[in-house]
Protein backbone atom coordinates (compact mmCIF):
# COMPACT_ATOMS: atom_id res chain seq x y z
CA UNK A 1 0.00 0.00 0.00
CA UNK A 2 3.20 2.10 0.81
CA UNK A 3 3.92 2.01 -3.06
CA UNK A 4 0.33 3.24 -4.52
CA UNK A 5 0.30 5.95 -1.60
CA UNK A 6 3.79 7.02 -2.55
CA UNK A 7 2.58 7.41 -6.35
CA UNK A 8 -0.53 9.00 -5.79
CA UNK A 9 1.38 11.33 -4.03
CA UNK A 10 3.46 11.78 -7.21
CA UNK A 11 0.43 13.59 -8.51
CA UNK A 12 -0.36 15.55 -5.23
CA UNK A 13 -2.82 12.91 -3.91
CA UNK A 14 -2.67 12.01 -0.65
CA UNK A 15 -4.19 8.63 1.43
CA UNK A 16 -5.76 10.18 4.73
CA UNK A 17 -5.62 7.58 7.42
CA UNK A 18 -7.98 8.82 9.66
CA UNK A 19 -10.47 8.63 6.82
CA UNK A 20 -9.82 5.15 5.46
CA UNK A 21 -10.75 2.18 6.31
CA UNK A 22 -10.46 -1.37 5.26
CA UNK A 23 -13.10 -4.20 5.01
CA UNK A 24 -12.41 -7.62 3.78
CA UNK A 25 -15.11 -9.33 1.77
CA UNK A 26 -14.27 -12.87 1.73
CA UNK A 27 -15.80 -15.60 -0.36
CA UNK A 28 -18.46 -17.47 1.59
CA UNK A 29 -16.53 -20.38 1.38
CA UNK A 30 -13.12 -18.81 3.35
CA UNK A 31 -13.27 -18.11 6.60
CA UNK A 32 -12.59 -14.44 7.38
CA UNK A 33 -9.15 -12.90 8.67
CA UNK A 34 -9.23 -8.96 9.06
CA UNK A 35 -6.51 -7.32 7.02
CA UNK A 36 -3.88 -5.86 8.36
CA UNK A 37 -2.94 -2.69 6.09
CA UNK A 38 -0.86 0.47 6.73
CA UNK A 39 0.21 3.50 4.87
CA UNK A 40 2.81 5.46 5.49
CA UNK A 41 3.66 3.53 8.68
CA UNK A 42 -0.20 3.45 9.75
CA UNK A 43 -2.66 0.69 10.26
CA UNK A 44 -5.93 1.23 8.78
CA UNK A 45 -8.53 0.54 10.74
CA UNK A 46 -10.81 -2.78 9.97
CA UNK A 47 -14.47 -2.41 10.17
CA UNK A 48 -17.39 -4.83 9.38
CA UNK A 49 -19.87 -2.54 7.55
CA UNK A 50 -20.02 0.93 6.31
CA UNK A 51 -22.77 2.55 4.38
CA UNK A 52 -21.91 4.06 0.86
CA UNK A 53 -24.56 5.94 -1.46
CA UNK A 54 -27.55 4.73 0.47
CA UNK A 55 -26.23 0.99 0.53
CA UNK A 56 -24.93 -0.66 3.80
CA UNK A 57 -21.80 -3.03 2.63
CA UNK A 58 -20.82 -5.88 4.98
CA UNK A 59 -17.71 -8.31 5.14
CA UNK A 60 -20.22 -11.06 5.08
CA UNK A 61 -21.25 -10.77 1.39
CA UNK A 62 -24.52 -11.66 2.52
CA UNK A 63 -27.88 -9.19 1.43
CA UNK A 64 -30.09 -9.73 4.75
CA UNK A 65 -28.48 -6.51 6.27
CA UNK A 66 -28.68 -4.44 3.45
CA UNK A 67 -32.41 -5.68 3.14
CA UNK A 68 -33.33 -4.54 6.47
CA UNK A 69 -31.87 -1.12 6.15
CA UNK A 70 -34.21 -0.28 2.98
CA UNK A 71 -36.77 -1.54 4.90
CA UNK A 72 -36.20 0.56 7.88
CA UNK A 73 -35.53 3.36 5.36
CA UNK A 74 -38.58 3.30 3.96
CA UNK A 75 -40.62 3.05 7.13
CA UNK A 76 -39.33 5.81 7.93
CA UNK A 77 -40.48 8.13 4.84
CA UNK A 78 -43.92 6.45 4.90
CA UNK A 79 -43.97 7.44 9.10
CA UNK A 80 -42.78 11.16 8.02
CA UNK A 81 -45.72 11.46 5.84
CA UNK A 82 -48.51 9.53 8.72
CA UNK A 83 -50.06 12.95 9.74
CA UNK A 84 -49.64 15.33 7.00
CA UNK A 85 -50.59 13.20 4.06
CA UNK A 86 -51.50 9.57 4.80
CA UNK A 87 -54.20 10.64 7.75
CA UNK A 88 -55.69 13.46 6.19
CA UNK A 89 -59.45 12.84 4.79
CA UNK A 90 -59.40 15.59 2.51
CA UNK A 91 -56.89 13.92 0.15
CA UNK A 92 -58.60 10.69 -2.04
CA UNK A 93 -57.31 7.60 -1.52
CA UNK A 94 -56.32 7.27 -5.31
CA UNK A 95 -54.19 10.77 -5.11
CA UNK A 96 -52.54 8.97 -2.01
CA UNK A 97 -51.81 5.46 -3.94
CA UNK A 98 -50.30 7.22 -6.68
CA UNK A 99 -48.17 9.01 -4.13
CA UNK A 100 -46.91 5.74 -2.52
CA UNK A 101 -46.07 3.59 -6.28
CA UNK A 102 -44.21 7.15 -7.59
CA UNK A 103 -42.07 8.25 -4.09
CA UNK A 104 -42.05 4.49 -2.28
CA UNK A 105 -42.00 2.28 -4.43
CA UNK A 106 -39.30 4.09 -6.72
CA UNK A 107 -36.99 4.90 -4.45
CA UNK A 108 -37.26 2.81 -1.36
CA UNK A 109 -36.53 -0.51 -3.49
CA UNK A 110 -33.99 1.14 -6.08
CA UNK A 111 -30.13 0.88 -6.43
CA UNK A 112 -29.32 4.65 -5.14
CA UNK A 113 -26.05 4.95 -7.11
CA UNK A 114 -25.62 7.61 -9.55
CA UNK A 115 -25.77 6.78 -12.89
CA UNK A 116 -28.13 2.97 -12.37
CA UNK A 117 -31.82 2.55 -11.16
CA UNK A 118 -31.97 -0.96 -11.42
CA UNK A 119 -34.15 -2.40 -9.11
CA UNK A 120 -33.32 -4.78 -6.17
Amino acid sequence: MDLLAEAWADFGLIISTNKTVVMHQPPTSAEYNAPRIKVNGTLLKNVDTFAYIGSTLSHNTRIDDEVAHRIYKAGQGYGRLQASVWNRHSIHLNTKLKMYKADFLTHSFTDRRPGLSTRT
